[in-house]
């Protein structure tokens, strides 16, 4: 087998210490160190990453198929004497922000082989294949609330308070605004329609919302005819 591509060898000097003075010792120690490089195996297929929807984390869900991965060496052949066992991998994104053909690294894959002698440590795998998408959340809205405003108030003017915008368990910045705010409300209405705008934006979805608006009626002062006396 053909254990590694290149080979370093340093040679590393030190010193015992707490040796008594009398023990007839060689305190001075020199040993070679050979540092070999591992052989690289191209994950070429058998496997593949779930897409997911944004969450904040790396963590990702390798699926291997029922035959294994298929590996190959650098030159592209097919290597069938080494399997590979991801039962328990552990694989994450690269990163964990949305986008598209986001590589993953994988930690944990056993390899085998029946040689006798065979040494997994001087393998690396390659995954450099395997990518997947993670997609932009749409937060979960607790909408916000006005106060009671009068009559013929446009949305506009009408401040919008409170209110959050939750993924999982955290909670993310954004603003409220009214999808339209030039319109007046009714005094009996069924609420209109805000939008969320989030802050991370690559990452998290616009929302809309509806607030309940509460309307007092507008006061009206009621001016007599000309020549009728006030009362």
């Amino acid at each position: 087998a053909n254990f590694g591509k290149t080979a370093t060898t340093a040679t590393l000097k030190g010193q015992l210490s707490n040796v008594p003075e009398w023990a007839t010792v060689d305190k001075e120690i020199t040993a070679d160190i050979t540092i070999v490089d591992a052989e690289i195996l191209k994950v070429a297929g058998g496997v593949s990453v779930k897409d997911k929807i944004y969450d904040g984390t790396t963590n990702a869900e390798l699926v291997v198929d029922e035959n294994g991965m298929l590996l190959t060496n650098e030159s592209g052949e097919l290597i069938e004497d080494i399997k590979a066992d991801a039962s328990k991998a552990v694989a994450n994104y690269k990163t964990a922000d949305a986008g598209a053909g986001i590589g993953i690294t994988v930690e944990g894959v056993t390899l085998s082989n029946d040689t006798e002698g065979f040494d997994p440590s001087r393998y690396a795998l390659d995954f450099g294949s395997v990518n997947g998408t993670i997609s932009k959340a749409t937060p979960e809205i607790t909408a916000p609330t006005t106060d009671k405003a009068t009559y013929g108030t446009a949305l506009k003017d009408i401040e919008l308070k409170g209110g959050k915008a939750t993924v999982g368990s955290k909670e993310y910045e954004g603003t409220f605004s009214w999808k339209n705010g030039e319109e007046i409300p009714n005094v009996e209405n069924q609420g209109y329609t805000a939008v969320f705008t989030p802050a991370d934006a690559n990452n998290l979805n616009s929302v809309e919302t509806t607030v309940a608006v509460a309307l007092d009626k507008k006061a009206v002062t009621a001016t007599p005819d000309a020549g009728q006396a006030k009362t």
